[in-house]
């Protein structure tokens, strides 16, 4: 037995309420059983319920439960939700609010999806604040409007900057596959008209400018949003002593374009720059 266990105080239906917990919840099981006489009512009991052990009176009715005590449910997708509320309610159960509902027994359990946790431990607390927006007027949480909230929360300018900040160091990285997994695997990269598409591609075109300019840094300048995107404003040096090089030194400042996918990764970047002048500093020369 536990150090510590829930004594849960009925009123006289504590039979028929461990009958209906232990038939719900997977991994129960009534360990042990006390009556009044060998065919009396069910004085107290042990018993398991879903893993977790609880000793249960038949106390009459001095005591009565309130939602200061609850019971968690952790359930792994929206199918588990809809079993154990769907018992419920056929039970007798009353929902109440927010994933909240109360058994027939007068017990309040919480039937919650894994991915509701998920979602309000993400760090952007303006989405975290949709997704408890969207919470609060559910009776039975919903998986898929709580995603459609989170999704269409905009993301905070504190976040993006993080993101922004990451990315900038990934370029000046010289890891071009750490650098492609700030893309969707469908993502697109576009310098100067150029289009790279789909993440190989674009880990392809990130090799190309490190293995150029091996000593390259790329620094978030400003960031800003625009018309449903987020443009990206950076400062960009380096020496092409690669392959073939000239050996010059680069000094160039340019922006990138990007939306975003639903995973929050770039969709999108449209990246320019000056290439007159790039061609001026790299060979001394000005592009015609």
């Amino acid at each position: 037995m536990s150090k510590v266990t829930p004594f849960l105080m009925f009123n006289d239906q504590l039979e028929a309420a461990i009958a209906f917990y232990t038939a719900t919840f997977p991994d129960s099981e009534v360990r042990n059983i006390a009556r009044t006489g060998e065919d009396g009512p069910v004085t107290s009991a042990e018993f398991v319920v879903g893993g977790q052990v609880f000793m249960g009176y038949n106390g009459g009715p001095y005591f009565a439960f309130s939602e200061g005590f609850s019971l968690f449910v952790d359930c792994e997708d929206q199918a588990e939700v809809d079993r154990y509320w769907d018992a419920l309610v056929n039970a007798g159960a009353t929902p109440t609010a927010c994933g909240w509902i109360k058994d027939p027994f007068g017990l309040s359990w919480q039937i919650v999806p894994r991915r509701f946790m998920e979602l309000i431990r993400d760090r952007d607390a303006t989405k975290v604040k949709a997704v408890m927006a969207a919470m609060m007027t559910m009776a039975k949480l919903d998986v898929a409007e709580l995603e459609r909230a989170y999704e269409a929360a905009p993301v905070s300018h504190s976040d993006r900057t993080s993101f922004a900040i990451r990315y900038a160091a990934a370029w000046s990285g010289k890891d071009p596959v750490a650098f492609g997994a700030f893309y969707e695997e469908n993502g697109s990269l576009v310098v100067n008209g150029s289009p790279s598409v789909g993440r190989p591609a674009i880990v392809a075109t990130a090799r190309a400018y490190m293995e150029a300019f091996p000593d390259m840094t790329v620094r978030l300048e400003s960031l800003h949003e625009e018309e449903g995107t987020t443009v990206f404003h950076w400062i960009w040096t380096g020496t092409n002593t690669g392959p073939g090089g000239t050996g010059r030194s680069v000094r160039l400042s340019g922006h990138e374009r990007w939306t975003f996918g639903s995973s929050g990764l770039i969709l999108t970047s449209e990246g320019h720059f000056d290439a007159a002048e790039y061609q001026r500093q790299l060979t001394g020369t000005i592009a015609r």
